[in-house]
This record gives C-alpha cells, sequence and structure tokens, in this order.
C-alpha cells in the first residue's frame, strides 16, 4: 500500500506527464489541489517558491539560481533542501 506521501509525489507526475508537461511551472492550473494537498511542509514551502520564480526567469537562470541557494554561506558545503544545519560546520540554515 503507498504511503500519503508517495501518493500525492505520484499524482503530481502523473498529472504533469498526463498534460504532456516537464512540471508544473508549465500548467495554468498551479497551485492545484495536488500542491495545496501535498502532505510534506518542507516539500510544499519549496514548491510554492520556486514554480513562480521558475515561470518568472526561465529554466536556466532558475537552475543556476537553485544551486547557489542550497550552498552553505559559512563553509560553502553543498546543502540539500529543507536542511536546517550544515553537516560540515554546523551552521545554523534557514533556506526553505
Amino acid at each position: 500500500m503507498k504511503s500519503e506521501k508517495k501518493t500525492e509525489q505520484y499524482d503530481i507526475r502523473a498529472c504533469t506527464r498526463e498534460k504532456g508537461y516537464a512540471g508544473c511551472h508549465e500548467c495554468d492550473e498551479f497551485p492545484c489541489k495536488h500542491i495545496e494537498n501535498f502532505p510534506m511542509t518542507v516539500g510544499k514551502k519549496v514548491i510554492s517558491r520556486v514554480i513562480p520564480y521558475w515561470r518568472e526567469v526561465g529554466t536556466e537562470k532558475w537552475i543556476k539560481d537553485e544551486e547557489a541557494r542550497y550552498i552553505c554561506p559559512e563553509c560553502g558545503n553543498k546543502l540539500f533542501r529543507g536542511v536546517v544545519q550544515c553537516n560540515q560546520c554546523k551552521g545554523k540554515l534557514d533556506l526553505d
């Protein structure tokens, strides 16, 4: 049996594929029920932040900016979305 988190992720993927989109950034219905019901708080927050910006600046700039966002400002370590502390220097972070 699929977990609620997995089910909503698959629903988003199925929706974009059904519409022929690479992602939610291409859909005029964003934000939709799939985003509103997304069960992971950090994931929903990130999606809600990035999609409007992605649309505004385009894919190339969005990728560069996202890569730059997830680097520790103290030590330069690469980070993951949702992290609250750098695993290298232990600096506290508030990226998402």
